[in-house]
């Protein structure tokens, strides 16, 4: 019996998690800044397209930390594309992984230290910032400039 009531704890806790991460969601896809090209209004009159968002898909509190602290150091830039940064089990050990535009950009073993957390964002911050830099240097080629 005591099973069963740790079993649907369990699993209201789970729900309401999901639940309050669909909402803020929700509610931070409210005050996201939306602007078209117009191209993208002459092609896409009825399309949204939503960038600079920072998408936490992480399942542990060293995970929650190395989110929290990465979206600390990239909210004052003005970013063109969508970061997820999300978790996995290998082996009993949790790798963190950050991606942009469906690449991973950057992928390591995530310690609970602080201290290494912190060396963690800032390899990944690294990493995003040098995947802009390459986007605009080949953005401005393709243009001619």
């Amino acid at each position: 019996m005591l099973g069963t009531n740790r079993c649907a704890r369990s699993y209201l806790a789970t729900s309401f998690m999901y639940l309050l991460k669909t909402v803020m969601i929700v509610l931070l896809l409210s005050y996201v800044p939306v602007t078209f090209s117009e191209e993208q209004k002459d092609n896409h009159a009825n399309d949204l397209i939503i960038t600079g968002l920072i998408i936490d898909e992480t399942l542990t509190k060293g995970g929650h930390d190395f989110y929290d602290l990465f979206n600390e150091r990239l909210s004052d830039f003005q970013l063109k594309n969508n970061i997820v940064v999300s978790e996995r089990n290998d082996l009993n050990r949790k790798i963190i992984i950050v991606t942009m535009n469906d690449t991973t950009l950057f992928e390591a073993l995530l310690k609970p230290q602080a201290d290494a957390i912190d060396e963690l964002v800032t390899a990944a911050v690294a990493a995003i910032m040098e995947s802009i830099l390459q986007e605009d240097i080949v953005s401005k080629e393709l243009q001619g400039l």
